[in-house]
């Protein structure tokens, strides 16, 4: 953890150095000095991370090593930040470049590097910490980055085939008993069991073999295993840790290791034994992933985290240097693999896929390895956790925070670095402070309320910002967002609001942007400068200006995500730019699409194939597009949403919608009759209907979608629901068509 933070301050002194060379004139020497000795520090204190648990004095040690590293970057980042908001070049040489400013910096420097020698020759660092595999180059790192990890989903659940088929016997036989008690006791899995669970995290699925063990690996691992006493997370998190391991010599210090941690308690239960091994997954890990995993600690117990947002927050949080980024890497990528190697650990939980199935939308941490989060963060002093007075307290809530001072990260006053703020006001509006600007540090800001938020001007100052989320009413933004040159991410508004803005030049670092007002990307061919843009929502005043906007995203080699939509049911002009749009998978489609009625081919046609989610709205096609549609080869997630078909009839053709996991459709008012052809929809899971007024009945081929496991109806004619439904013991004339689909719910009917 220690090494992490002092390659951030080296990074923070290494840009100081290079960019603002000019106002260094008279401490540079100083400076300069005081980098080397953090990068002499950096080189041994991976391995004095590694000792803190059983070296007290090499715990201290670290503690005042992070600490000196935490001084020195707030020194430097003060500087720069002065340099910022001294009106100007000129101005500033002038005024800063005086004696006295320039000694004071000068002294603060050169306290800390005192400081940093003292604690280097009075306790011999250097010489007491040893062993172990040393620093990574930040090449090594990004080498690292660029490997492939298995997005295979497995379930981490070894099963007791004859002892469960004993149970369901017993659970599901229909004798005349009044209560049935079915005890199921014991410890988590036992010997092959355990090992067939560590072989699938120690040995992930490649393209050559499937969790196969090396003989030389087999007998150090089955012991550790051993160690773990049959509990699933112990197992996991072990695997986790050796996959990173590839040679016996490897692994038999992984195992020594263990041995150690728990002959110094030897009498501690099975659970004691699960905290040193996952303590020792924590000890093992990167420099680099340190700091990430103990950020998890700040969430509540249970929390479902949305991987956007963590990522950005490590990002604001200084985790992810920019130094990382590299050819097609962007900060967001390198924090995204941070992720998945936290995963790939078992330190780390998938939640939810997102909708291409393959990466996370959301994860979780299981609670003993949050304990150990909070636990290492607050060793630390890197997260504190504040109890409520107990007549403010429900009984049930911590409530944890970070700061910026001794218990470093986030800050009350000018350090804080993440802000997010939620108003609930009967107000309709809500003015925001001017002192808002004075929060320097400030990288990631997001407002929440169901009004109106007004800005102020000083929002401008805020050099640092990264991040902005302003979920609300239409906003009032001032015209100082240009100067804002950090700004990657923007999302004001919502999928219902879109929000004029004025960017002018600051587009080109700008990686999302929703939801906008089309004027500002055609002005000056705006649009042209959204180089790095990965998400993107605009709408439309008029259908003219549609076309050349689509015509210059072609050329954005990273876009991804596109929200479009064309008010006032003016129809949309010709999209099929859209087809070129490569890189294109998850589309967001509003607005009345134009047909051609003497034209063959359909409007949709323009579709670019790699499309995995799209939502259609308002739409108001006369002509069936389940044909188009259903060629799609990636398609996995689609939504048919409000009147986008007026046609009277529906057809999903065999051997067409190969992938499609989620279908949401309605409402779809003028809908008569739907027809599934057998092998249609075959991955099908989710099924979402919504209002079909004139629907005669449910299609037969829904039988044949074997996957289909729920069904969710809403506000449907209660004579259509009726067909489905198994009334006084007679079925529906449709019941044989959904009888195998395991959840069908019935949200609301309306009267025929």
């Amino acid at each position: 953890m220690a090494e992490a933070i002092v390659s951030l301050a080296i990074e923070r002194i290494s840009d100081l150095l290079i960019h603002e060379a000019v106002f260094l004139h008279g401490v540079r020497e100083e400076v300069e000095g005081l980098k080397a000795e953090l990068q002499r520090m950096k080189s041994s204190l991976i391995d004095a991370d590694r000792k803190q648990d059983q070296d007290e004095l090499t715990c201290t040690l670290v503690s005042q090593i992070r600490d000196l590293a935490y001084e020195a970057e707030d020194v430097i980042d003060d500087f720069i930040l002065q340099v910022a908001h001294q009106g100007g070049f000129r101005g500033f040489i002038k005024r800063f470049t005086k004696p006295s400013r320039l000694h004071k910096i000068g002294v603060e420097v050169k306290a800390i590097q005192t400081k940093l020698e003292s604690i280097s020759k009075n306790l011999l660092a250097y010489n007491r910490i040893s062993g172990a595999e040393g620093s990574r180059s930040v090449f090594e790192m990004q080498q690292g980055l660029r490997r492939t990890y298995s997005h295979v989903e497995e379930e981490d659940v070894v099963s007791l085939e004859g002892i469960t088929r004993h149970v369901l016997k017993q659970l599901m036989t229909e004798e005349d008993r009044l209560h049935v008690v079915v005890s199921i006791v014991g410890m988590g899995g036992i010997d092959d069991e355990s090992w067939k669970l560590f072989r699938m995290k120690a040995f992930p699925v490649n393209k050559t073999e499937s969790h196969v063990c090396p003989e030389a690996l087999e007998m150090p691992g089955r012991e550790m295993v051993k160690k773990c006493g049959g509990l699933p997370l112990a197992i996991a998190v072990l695997g986790g840790l050796l996959a990173t391991k590839k040679t016996r010599a490897e692994w038999e210090m992984v195992q020594r290791n263990i041995n150690a941690r728990l002959n110094n308690f030897p009498l501690q239960d099975d659970y004691g034994k699960v905290n040193g091994i996952l303590s020792l997954s924590y000890t093992e890990l990167p420099f680099h992933l340190k700091p990430c995993f103990l950020y998890l600690g700040h969430y509540p117990e249970d929390w479902e985290i949305s991987k956007r947002e963590l990522i950005r927050l490590w990002i604001a949080e200084g985790f992810i240097s920019p130094s990382w980024e590299s050819g097609e890497m962007l900060m967001e990528d390198v924090a995204e693999q941070f992720l998945e190697q936290l995963i790939n650990r078992c330190l780390v939980q998938v939640g939810k896929r997102d909708h291409t199935g393959v990466g996370v939308k959301t994860c979780h941490v299981h609670d003993l390895l949050r304990d150990l989060c909070v636990k290492k963060a607050q060793e630390e002093n890197f997260l504190e956790i504040i109890q409520p007075p107990l007549n403010e307290s429900d009984g049930n809530s911590l409530h944890v925070t970070l700061t910026a001072s001794m218990a470093r990260r986030i800050a009350i006053h000018p350090s804080k670095r993440v802000l997010n703020l939620v108003k609930n006001d009967v107000w309709p509006e809500w003015n925001v402070s001017s002192e808002i600007g004075n929060l320097h540090h400030l990288r990631y800001l997001r407002l929440r309320f169901g009004g109106t938020i007004i800005l102020p001007r000083s929002i401008g100052k805020l050099k640092n910002l990264h991040t902005l989320y302003l979920i609300n009413e239409v906003p009032r933004i001032p015209d100082v967002l240009f100067k804002l040159r950090c700004l990657r991410h923007i999302v004001v508004g919502n999928l219902l609001i879109y929000v004029p803005l004025l960017l002018r030049d600051t587009l080109k670092n700008i990686e999302t942007l929703k939801y906008i007002g089309s004027k500002n990307l055609i002005e000056n061919n705006a649009v042209l400068d959204l180089t790095n843009i990965r998400s993107l929502g605009i709408s439309f005043e008029r259908s003219k200006d549609v076309e050349p906007i689509l015509k210059a995203l072609i050329k954005s080699q990273r876009l991804v995500s596109l929200y479009l939509w064309l008010k006032d049911s003016i129809p949309y002009p010709n999209l099929e730019p859209l087809s070129h749009c490569h890189h294109l998978s998850k589309l967001f489609l509003r607005g009345k699409i134009q047909e051609d009625p003497h034209s063959s081919h359909h409007s949709m046609r323009f579709l670019p194939a790699n499309i995995v989610k799209l939502t259609l709205w308002d739409c108001e096609m006369k002509q069936d597009p389940m044909a188009v549609l259903g060629k799609l080869p990636h398609l996995r997630t689609l939504f048919f949403e409000s009147f986008s078909y007026v046609g009277t009839k529906m057809v999903c053709s065999a051997n067409e919608f190969l992938q499609l996991d989620y279908l949401g459709i309605g409402p779809l008012k003028e809908l008569e009759e739907w027809q599934i052809e057998k092998g249609a929809m075959p991955r099908l899971r989710s099924l979402e209907l919504l209002k079909f007024s004139n629907l005669r009945s449910f299609p037969e081929g829904l039988k044949y979608i074997t996957a289909l496991q729920e069904m969710i109806l809403l506000e449907m004619k209660r004579s259509l629901v009726e067909r489905i439904q198994v009334i006084d013991g007679s079925e529906g004339e449709d019941f044989s068509n959904v009888r195998h689909i395991p959840s069908i719910q019935v949200m609301g009917t309306e009267e025929d």
